[in-house]
């Protein structure tokens, strides 16, 4: 069970980043660029780097039951939760809860720790 827990999460995880990288390229991204190139080239950095630690959790999650050392999948899998839970924090506040990444994050996150309470 808590290896399915991890799976849900891993690939969570993954699908968040994938959504977030296109659709913020396309609506978000590409209205920034308009105003000031510097601003935009920053802000894509930054948008697009939260959407690579997403994906690198989620595959860490899905490769988790892999490692035969139940201590180390443990911690891997509870790094990626604090991953997903601080990213879930900062856009609710950034957000003001408005937008539903955080919701998902933090679902992705609680599946991890769930997860996790099998491995050890």
């Amino acid at each position: 069970m808590h290896y399915s827990l991890l799976l849900s999460a891993g690939i969570l995880g993954m699908a968040i980043s994938v959504v977030h990288g296109y659709l913020g390229q396309r609506r978000v991204l590409t209205a920034l660029q308009a105003d000031a190139i510097i601003a935009g080239q920053v802000n894509k950095a930054v948008f697009h780097l939260s959407t690579w630690y997403w994906f690198i959790g989620g595959l860490s999650l899905v490769v988790v039951p892999k490692i035969s050392v139940a201590p180390a999948a443990a911690a891997v899998a509870l790094g990626v939760a604090i991953l997903y839970f601080s990213a879930a924090a900062a856009n609710f506040w950034a957000t003001r809860g408005r937008h539903f990444g955080w919701v998902l994050l933090a679902i992705a996150g609680g599946l991890a720790v769930f997860g996790v309470r099998g491995l050890i």
